[in-house]
């Protein structure tokens, strides 16, 4: 067993190499093995001095540090941690609640909740979750929150929307969260979400309704980055975006030349989604739009507008991409093509012009 010397002197030797992902794996290790409650408190003070240079990001809770601290059991190491990324297979309102409850948030600045999957959607996080998470005082350090594919709706976008708790967001993302034009009103009206420079909405039904209200979300000046690829714009939602006077010439620019967009409708559900000029829209389990089978790659194709084409391309071969019956590699479409991904089809209802 390393004395605190040998200890000390590994952690110095780690924390100032350029950081990484595996480097953090290593400082956790190495604290997981102190035992010495004496020594741990003098490498926890050591570590409290010299961490500030590492990203946030990367300073990420180890799955067992967490399931000490939701179990109410004492867990010094966490004072380290500033991200986390709840995985709980199942039980998403009880883990939540006890991530509040025992003060578990202290200190984290980045916030991934990652419950549920396309195999198990049942389990993810809902309103009334997201809504005990917002309200907490234990939020209020939080700059960075993820709730991509979480049950939200319109309801959550309030939620999250309206939580004072959330003031010093500087990112933001809700992708396929079923917000609607409703949410991105919500959003578009939100007195709390001033400080934000990234917000993703990527794959949430959003119409030229919610594009026109976040057109003139002057709570939202600040933004640098709107995504809203996969939703249901039109030529009208996208000329407000252009047009907008309270957004950022960062967030308008790309708008002013995009034109009419590609639109493609998928056969399972009718789910609508449309692809502008200089935008890439995925396919897959992990994709921007999931295809939720266990037949389909992580990322099987892409959709993509370039120089007023609508395009598709595999990006992994392992299963074949088929369209009007002959499998491709990658082509041009046209308005009514057929595109299938395994039991997947989805058709092109317009190509851009």
């Amino acid at each position: 067993m390393a004395n605190i010397t040998e200890n000390l002197n590994a952690l110095r030797t780690l924390v100032h190499e350029a950081p990484t992902l595996s480097g953090w794996a290593e400082i956790c290790a190495r604290l997981d093995g102190v035992q010495s409650p004496a020594d741990l408190a003098v490498c926890l003070d050591y570590l409290d001095g010299h961490l500030s240079h590492w990203p946030m990001a990367m300073r990420q809770g180890p799955a067992h540090w967490l399931e000490r601290r939701l179990g109410w059991e004492e867990e010094p190491r966490w004072s380290v941690v500033r991200a986390l990324t709840l995985r709980k297979p199942e039980g998403a309102s009880e883990a939540i609640r006890r991530l509040i409850d025992t003060g578990a948030l202290a200190g984290v600045a980045h916030l991934t909740v990652a419950f549920g999957s396309w195999q198990k959607p049942k389990s993810r996080a809902t309103a009334l979750d997201i809504a005990y998470l917002t309200t907490s005082p234990t939020v209020s350090g939080l700059e960075v929150l993820i709730l991509d594919d979480q049950e939200l709706g319109a309801e959550g976008a309030q939620y999250v929307g309206y939580s004072p708790r959330l003031s010093s967001l500087r990112r933001l993302s809700l992708r396929r969260t079923g917000l609607g034009d409703r949410g991105a009103t919500f959003l578009a009206r939100s007195p709390a979400l001033a400080h934000l420079d990234a917000l993703d909405l990527a794959v949430n039904g959003i119409g030229d309704e919610g594009a026109v209200a976040l057109s003139g979300a002057v709570a939202l000046s600040g933004l640098r980055e709107l995504e809203l690829v996969g939703n249901r714009l039109s030529g009208v939602g996208a000329a407000a975006l252009a047009e907008s006077t309270a957004l950022s010439a960062a967030v308008t620019g790309p708008w002013q030349h995009r034109g009419a967009p590609a639109r493609l409708r998928g056969e399972v559900g009718g789910v609508e989604l449309t692809v502008f000029e200089g935008q890439r829209l995925t396919f897959g389990r992990e994709g921007n739009v999931r295809l939720s089978s266990i037949r389909i790659p992580e990322h099987h194709f892409e959709v993509r507008v370039q120089s007023g084409e609508l395009w598709v391309e595999v990006l992994s071969p392992e299963l074949r991409l088929v369209v009007n019956g002959a499998r491709v590699e990658g082509r041009a479409l046209r308005a009514g093509d057929r595109i299938s991904s395994g039991p997947f089809e989805f058709v092109v209802e317009a190509t851009p012009g």
